[in-house]
């Protein structure tokens, strides 16, 4: 098969990117206009909102506030569908994202979910990669992604933009989930709960170690197989994709954005790590200042205390990649958002009275979408786990 850098060079030469990241953009703008941004009302709510979505993203409840969605959508689901774009590419360049006929996709946090949008965008264009470059190679990926979120008013604009973007794409659509996602809180998700008795977890984590097929679990025996030179029972099969919870990719979508918080869900934090397949990566993305800094120690020292270890393998997850991304706000990404946020500042006051957006808000506001322009980039810190199963036996990684 062809390696991911492969792929990362076709991406850059065919500019396939950019090229979505501007039809998302359309869409997005569209959708604005076509349901949002269609009232004096509206417009006068989100002018006040607009004071909340620049410096109380952390109040409980926020969201629930008439047009904060919209509002924290405007400001932030470009930016970050164009962050998570760098983030899979740092992951290609380091052979990271686990490809595999199964992916699935734990979005925490999600909110507007460009996470997903991003992610369901790699997929897209590896299939068509490996369709056009390697057709000798090709395998069909299923991409198979949730979330966890709190909010009603996010679940149902997740629902709606989705809708409407899978209608109106031009090149194909996203995979998305349409439907509410599985989870919505955090803080009660045990994955060792959700998951099937002790015992056959046990049985599927050997048989994914020393080499069955990944996609499956061992549900009721049957006959005895030998796996590796060693006697295992083997039974009905049941299809991991539409049951159990575990998953190849798991990403926190800037949703621990404060150390308190973040110690808090020390026992979700480890839960995360062994929800993960063989292989797979939790991303952790977040702001690069001194705060987020001890957050990510925080976080490296919860997750890397994971281990299991019996007579047959041991499993661990470790940190692999703890890195600041910077991009560029005067290349085309940056010019294509800053246009977007000008492209609601006019609309918005074209159905607002001037005086219902504050002086205040539109300067906070211009300061927002111009800030690094200065200093000609902006970052974030990138945090990337993943997990390995080893056997005691050999000593040596197995997938």
């Amino acid at each position: 098969m062809s390696t991911e850098k492969d792929f990362l060079q076709w991406l850059t030469q065919k500019n396939k990117l950019y090229h979505r990241f501007n039809e998302l953009a359309n869409i997005f703008e569209n959708f604005l206009t076509d349901y949002i941004l269609v009232s004096k009302e509206n417009a006068d709510e989100i002018s006040v909102r607009l004071e909340d979505m620049l410096g109380k993203c952390n109040i409980p409840n926020i969201y629930e506030k008439g047009q904060a969605v919209e509002t924290y959508s405007m400001l932030h689901f470009l930016e970050r569908y164009r962050r998570y774009q760098l983030v899979y590419l740092q992951l290609l360049e380091n052979q990271l994202i686990p490809f595999a006929t199964l992916i699935k996709h734990l979005d925490i946090g999600t909110g507007p979910a460009p996470s997903i949008f991003a992610f369901s965008d790699i997929i897209k264009f590896y299939k068509e990669f490996s369709q056009k470059e390697e057709p000798r190679e090709f395998f069909e990926i299923e991409y198979l992604p949730d979330y966890v979120e709190n909010s009603d008013s996010f679940r149902n604009w997740l629902h709606h933009f989705t809708e409407y973007a899978n209608y109106k794409n031009y090149s194909g659509g996203w995979e998305v989930p349409y439907h509410h996602g599985t989870f919505r809180d955090f803080e009660s998700l045990d994955f060792k709960k959700l998951n099937y008795n002790k015992a056959l977890w046990q049985k599927e984590r050997v048989y994914e170690a020393f080499g069955a097929n990944p996609n499956y679990i061992i549900l009721e025996t049957s006959k005895e197989i030998t796996v590796h030179g060693r006697n295992f029972i083997s039974g009905q099969l049941l299809d991991k994709k539409k049951n159990g919870h575990r998953y190849d990719v798991i990403s926190f979508s800037y949703f621990l954005t404060l150390l308190e918080q973040t110690k808090q869900f020390k026992k979700q934090i480890k839960g995360c790590a062994f929800a993960l397949r063989n292989n797979g990566i939790i991303i952790n993305i977040g702001s690069n200042n001194d705060d987020y800094f001890q957050i990510a120690k925080y976080i490296r020292r919860t997750i890397q205390r994971y281990k299991s270890v019996n007579k047959e393998f041991n499993v661990s997850c470790r940190e692999v990649l703890n890195e600041i991304i910077s991009y560029n706000t005067h290349d085309v990404f940056s010019k294509r958002i800053k246009q977007s946020y000008e492209f609601i500042i006019n609309n918005l006051e074209l159905l607002s009275e001037k005086q219902k957006i504050p002086q205040k808000i539109k300067k906070d506001f211009d300061k927002y979408i111009n800030s690094g322009q200065e200093e000609n980039i902006k970052d974030f810190r990138l945090q990337v786990f993943q997990k390995r199963i080893t056997s005691t036996n050999n000593d040596q990684h197995t997938g």
